[in-house]
């Protein structure tokens, strides 16, 4: 099993991001910056509602 973080992305690096963590990750899907992304074994898996982040930020 795999645990997944919610974070948001800061900036784009070419086929990367950049996170509000300071932690460069790869993306697996299309992303922008300033969205809320789930981020599993350093990669961006799925983007996520600002709800969605909010509320899964409040478990980690």
């Amino acid at each position: 099993m795999c645990v997944t973080k919610p974070f948001r992305v800061a900036e784009l690096e070419g086929e990367g991001a950049l996170l509000n963590d300071g932690r460069r990750v790869k993306s697996a899907v299309k992303v922008r910056k300033g969205d809320f992304v789930l981020v599993g074994m350093g990669v961006i898996v799925e983007r996520i509602s600002r709800k969605e982040y909010e509320r899964l930020s409040t478990l980690f």
